[in-house]
């Protein structure tokens, strides 16, 4: 088998391109936008899948807004710094990603918050050009941290935060985002927050009141059992990896 294609289901367009396009988006949209995310999300993570962050491009879409998140070259089961590492700093990584190389299913949570709030304002909520110029931002978007707040954090790293820390409370959103749904500005609020612990989770976000019309407990689902790693710990060749793609293709085929 010298070469191999997978044809895979045709996806319109991606969120980016509805964020940069001149089309209005209502809270409907929005709501079911962020529903979708989130549910795939709680899914994902329950598979013990972490994306390390999403971006709007890996979000595809169709005219009918249903969504598909594509691309996951970057997933891994557990923090694994040497992996991290290979990752270029983006606008979307979650402040523990961005200073500690952590990564944690929250961190999916915070990058679809950045998500979130670039559908809103239809620009990115960061803009920073270096590492430092960006977890100052967050922190004047996040406000002043306590010593609890930093703790996940190595001691010379929280040296560092404090010396950047604000002294000021966080940014009322309804401000940032003025004419914006309270109860949309509470969820991203929910998804923004710096400390790990208080950030919200999938499910957390799905049973918010911002996506009550849309949530059902009845109707989610969790993988019922988590991925299978192991084969990061084995030598594939290149045909080993193929059979294994095309052995996979036919198991969705026929389920």
């Amino acid at each position: 088998m010298e070469n191999m294609y997978i044809a895979s289901e045709f996806m319109e367009t991606n969120l980016y391109s509805i964020i940069i396009s001149q089309q209005q988006l209502t809270d409907d949209h929005l709501k079911y936008f962020m529903y979708q995310i989130l549910r795939a999300l709680h899914y994902i993570h329950s598979a013990n899948i972490m994306l390390g962050f999403l971006y709007p491009k890996q979000i595809l879409i169709n005219q009918d807004c249903l969504i598909k998140i594509s691309d996951f070259t970057r997933c891994i089961c557990i923090p694994n710094k040497q992996l991290i590492d290979q990752f270029e700093r983006n606008v979307y990584m979650s402040p523990e990603y961005i200073i500690e190389q952590i990564c944690t299913k929250k961190s999916d949570i915070w990058s679809a918050g950045c998500i979130f709030a670039e559908l809103i304002n239809r620009v990115k909520l960061f803009h920073a050009q270096t590492s430092i110029s960006q977890i100052i931002s967050i922190l004047q978007l996040c406000g002043k941290q306590s010593e609890d707040d930093l703790k996940f954090f190595s001691k010379s790293k929280q040296e560092k935060l404090l010396k950047l820390m604000p002294q000021q409370e966080q940014i009322q959103l309804q401000i940032k985002f003025p004419n914006t749904n309270p109860l949309a500005l509470d969820l991203l609020s929910k998804m923004l927050t710096f400390n790990i612990e208080k950030r919200f989770d999938a499910l957390q976000c799905l049973q918010h009141e911002y996506l009550a019309e849309l949530y059902d407990p009845e109707l989610e689902f969790t993988c019922d059992q988590e991925f299978d790693w192991s084969f990061l710990d084995q030598e594939l060749t290149d045909e080993d990896i193929k059979m294994r793609l095309y052995k996979n293709q036919l198991f969705f085929q026929q389920n």
